[in-house]
């Protein structure tokens, strides 16, 4: 496929996000570790998080309990993302009820929701994948449950302004990146526009 327009290298890429059955494997394997509790708990939790919020995985980290607003009617989570020039953004974002009560099963370390390293978090995310069975490419990391996430969201909501809004991109162009069709919907919108007397 070609690049998009003012993205450069980045192109879309069918395996940029999770297929649906790939993602029910590794949602099987989160359930597990849940089961297991400790340490693969607080992984899966995160992995959970990721798999539903598209924040990144430094901002996913970075979060506390004075980041969680989950009583409120509307229950929220507060994000702090570091932007090109160095400046912090806070964003509030909100989340479902079920994500609410994932979040309120943390229970924080020295004031992190996961307190672990950003390379313990790829090393878990590859022990998910392989204990599911899922063969991801080497440059597909935790970064593939953000475009998992906001393609979700696109697709079911055809709205790139608040997806941009919860990516926390400033440009609209960027939502570009995390979007992704499936070779079956291409197929399928093509049989619907062509295989109706369309020349």
């Amino acid at each position: 496929m070609a690049a998009v327009a003012g993205i450069g290298k980045w192109k879309l890429r069918r395996d940029r996000v999770l297929e649906p059955e790939q993602m029910g494997a590794i949602q099987t394997t989160f359930a597990a570790w849940r089961a297991r509790g400790g340490q693969v708990a607080v992984q899966a939790h995160l992995f959970l998080l990721l798999s539903v919020v598209p924040i990144r995985l430094s901002e996913a980290l970075a979060l506390g309990p004075e980041h969680l607003f989950l009583a409120r009617a509307q229950p929220f989570i507060r994000v702090r993302r570091l932007k090109k020039r160095s400046d912090e953004v806070v964003d509030d974002l909100g989340v479902s009820p079920e994500t609410a009560a994932l979040l309120r099963e943390c229970r924080p370390v020295d004031g992190r929701l996961f307190p672990f390293s950003k390379f313990v978090a790829i090393r878990a995310w590859h022990r998910v994948c392989t204990e599911a069975g899922v063969q991801l490419p080497a440059y597909c990391a935790v970064h593939i449950l953000r475009h998992t996430a906001a393609t979700a969201i696109l697709r079911r909501t055809k709205n790139t302004r608040l997806l941009q809004s919860l990516l926390g991109h400033e440009c609209l162009d960027m939502v570009s990146v995390y979007t992704h069709v499936a070779f079956n919907e291409q197929a399928a919108a093509m049989t619907d526009l062509w295989g109706k007397g369309g020349a």
